[in-house]
C-alpha cells in the first residue's frame, strides 16, 4: 500500500502526521461519519429526527457470485411479491400489471418510514382495489403491520449478516489477520 511504502520519492509526496494505515483509515472514517450525521442533522431532523443509524463496511470484491446478483432491493421485491400474492389472494392476479407496478413504487416509498416501533403500521396503496377486509385493505390502502415489515426485511438482513461474517472468515483465513477498529465516535 501506498503507506507502508519504504520509497523515499513516495513518502516525500505524501504528507502524513505519522499515522499507519490504520490510524489513517480510522480518521477518514471518524471524518466520513461526523460529515454523515451533520448532513442528515441538517437535512431531516427537522422533519423526523435522527434515526437509529448503523454503519456496516463490507468489501464487496469478495462477495461471492450469488451474494453480488442478489441485492437487498431485489430480494425484499421478491418478499414483497410473495407477500401481496399471500394476503390479496387471487385479487393480486386480477390487478393490470400497471396497477402492481405502482403498489411496488408506493411501498418502496413508505418502506422508509419503517422504524420498527410496536405501534407502528405502514400503508401502502393498491390501485385498482378498493376494499378488500380479509387481506386489510381499506379505502385503496393495504395495512402492513410491524410483524409483517419484519418478515420482509429479516431474511434480507439476515443473509447480508450472514454474507459479512463470511467474508471476514474468509480474510482472516487468507491474511491470517482481521482488523477492526469500533468505535469511530
Amino acid at each position: 500500500m501506498l503507506l507502508e511504502s519504504d520509497d523515499p520519492d513516495i513518502m516525500r509526496k505524501v504528507d502524513m502526521p505519522e499515522l499507519d494505515v490504520m490510524d489513517a483509515a480510522t480518521d477518514f472514517l471518524r471524518a466520513l461519519y461526523v460529515l454523515y450525521m451533520k448532513v442528515l442533522h441538517e437535512m431531516i431532523k427537522r422533519w423526523i429526527g435522527i434515526p437509529q443509524t448503523d454503519f456496516v463496511l463490507t468489501i464487496p470484491a469478495m462477495w461471492d457470485e450469488a451474494a453480488s446478483n442478489v441485492t437487498v432491493d431485489v430480494a425484499t421485491y421478491e418478499c414483497l411479491l410473495e407477500f401481496f400474492k399471500l394476503r390479496m389472494g387471487s385479487e393480486y392476479g386480477m390487478l393490470t400489471e400497471q396497477a402492481r407496478q405502482r403498489t411496488m413504487g408506493y411501498f418502496r416509498v413508505v418502506k422508509c418510514n419503517f422504524s420498527d416501533r410496536r405501534d407502528q403500521a405502514i400503508y401502502t396503496v393498491v390501485p385498482g382495489i378498493n376494499n378488500l377486509r380479509e387481506a386489510r385493505i381499506e379505502n385503496g390502502k393495504l395495512m402492513i403491520s410491524r410483524g409483517e415489515m419484519r418478515s420482509l426485511f429479516d431474511p434480507v438482513i439476515t443473509d447480508i449478516i450472514t454474507s459479512i461474517y463470511n467474508q471476514r472468515k474468509e480474510l482472516a483465513e487468507s491474511s491470517g489477520e482481521v482488523y477492526v477498529k469500533i468505535p469511530i465516535e
